[in-house]
């Protein structure tokens, strides 16, 4: 655990930062504090785990953000949009692109069963998963803990994005020609050693 005690609202700005340099370095560090594994291997995902290392800044707002996330309500994809006062949709979501060095490891992990993520970003928004790609499509359904990015940052708001993590099983696979849909349920946390 990082020794500095990062707020959450801090810790979330952090996050919202960029994908390369906020979310992506924070979820590296959430894999060296847990020691949980990405469930792919790319040298980019090594690379973020090991800058993550020497940035206590990461540590302290990946420690934040396990405690926030390992701490809060588990509503399902409409609870959320009721806390934050947007409109029900259903959806919880996250898109990926295509990318060669990972698409087959993806595949393969789906057909596991479950997947493990320390901590990861869902938008109650399906047009903004779209945006981050749309080869692959993460929905999480049922109840699942999260914290809601920009009511406590009070930054990017259009993103609608959910930070959140733990253990799922991957209840349904779809298939066709460009999308890959899993429906995750959450199941339980992965706590901090």
């Amino acid at each position: 655990m990082p020794g500095e005690v990062m707020p959450l609202g801090e810790a979330c700005a952090l996050w919202q930062g960029g994908r390369d340099v906020g979310s992506s370095l924070i979820r590296g560090a959430a894999r060296v504090l847990t020691g949980v594994p990405h469930y792919v291997q790319a040298s980019y995902i090594t690379a973020q785990e090991e800058a993550a290392r020497g940035r206590p800044d990461a540590l302290a707002a990946a420690g934040a953000l396990l405690t926030g996330v390992a701490g809060a309500n588990r509503l399902d994809a409409d609870g959320w949009a009721r806390v934050a006062s947007l409109p029900p949709t259903g959806f919880a979501g996250r898109g990926l692109r295509s990318e060669a060095e990972k698409d087959d490891q993806i595949e393969a992990v789906l057909s596991s069963g479950s997947i493990r993520m320390p901590l990861w970003g869902l938008s109650l928004d399906r047009a903004v998963t779209q945006q981050y790609g749309g080869r692959f499509l993460f929905e999480v359904v049922g109840p699942f803990p999260a914290v809601p990015a920009w009511l406590a940052s009070g930054a990017v708001p259009q993103e609608a994005e959910l930070i959140t993590g733990g253990r799922y099983v991957i209840e349904t696979i779809d298939r066709s020609a460009s999308l890959t849909t899993a429906r995750l349920r959450w199941e339980r946390a992965i706590d901090l050693p």
